[in-house]
């Protein structure tokens, strides 16, 4: 039987006192399930029938975003079948040294799984499942000499552009492991710009975190509807009927669903509450966005 460090103060902090109590169950749960390196392999249904007899029915993704609402906890890779807590090894072993053993052990396990750079760097858009980062587009030369300095310009336009294209590439990487393969862009391919285009507007310009792009894509890729209607990450930044932007529907659509699943009276209204207020104002401060 593994024995592990606990922290005797945890249910003071703040982001236990705040989950539900099945939650909290669930947190420690997945605590003491996860492997040496912090490594769970997803399994709901094991965990309600352990913790409630079976009587409960918790959606990954619903977990998922309750424990990531405000800051990235869980971590997950392999299409989202696996997860992975960094805080769970910084607790059980300090800073990771190669030199010693049982250090040695977790670091070619987060290596054997993409994970040990991401770690280190504390930057999980990095996380790939598979493909090499993808080399750097050139800017092709106009060969038109009357409109040398207009071309010019608009070059060196685009080349910034796909600058900043370039950073979001590793997280459309990531998350192509969620849509059908046959809908997924070539890699490196003007379509994959677009979608990595798409990933720098929803943060830069929209006020997105990475981790809310993660966990809409992981429930809306899973969802009995949306699964088969919702195959591109460009559609995050189109609009329905209404005029409301799918990542903002997806994300109220989502947290109505945990919400009535979990909550009922004042807390329900409370949470749409929010999340009305939280998102008001976006779609139209996003109005003319390039």
């Amino acid at each position: 039987m593994a024995k592990r460090f606990t922290d005797t103060d945890k249910y003071r902090k703040q982001f236990i006192r705040a989950l539900e109590p099945e939650l909290k169950l669930i947190w420690d749960f997945i605590y003491h399930e996860c492997d040496y390196a912090g490594i769970w392999i997803v399994d709901m249904e094991l965990a309600d029938f352990l913790l409630f007899n079976g009587k409960k029915q918790h959606k990954a993704a619903d977990v998922l975003w309750a424990f990531n609402e405000d800051e990235p906890r869980v971590i997950p890779f392999a299409k989202g079948k696996k997860w992975f807590i960094p805080q769970f090894i910084f607790f059980q072993y300090g800073q990771l040294r190669a030199t010693v053993s049982t250090h040695r052990r977790v670091i070619e396990k987060l290596e054997q799984h993409k994970l040990m750079g991401a770690y280190e760097t504390n930057d999980y858009t990095q996380i790939m499942p598979g493909a090499d980062p993808a080399p750097e587009p050139t800017v092709q030369p106009t060969v038109k000499d009357a409109d040398k300095d207009k071309d010019k310009d608009k070059d060196r336009d685009k080349g910034a552009r796909i600058d900043k294209v370039a950073k979001y590439r590793p997280l459309v990487h990531e998350l192509l492991a969620y849509f059908p393969k046959e809908t997924q862009p070539a890699f490196a391919s003007t379509e994959e710009d677009k979608w990595a285009d798409t990933l720098r507007l929803l943060i830069e310009h929209d006020g997105h975190t990475a981790v809310d792009i993660r966990l809409v894509v992981q429930w809306a890729t899973q969802h009995d509807f949306w699964g088969i209607n919702f195959l591109s990450l460009r559609k995050l930044r189109q609009k329905d009927k209404n005029g409301t932007y799918f990542i903002n529907r997806f994300k109220i659509e989502m947290t109505h669903e945990h919400t009535k699943t979990n909550k009922s009276g004042a807390d329900y209204a409370d949470t749409l509450n929010k999340i009305a207020n939280r998102y008001a104002g976006t779609d139209a401060g996003n109005q003319g966005a390039d």
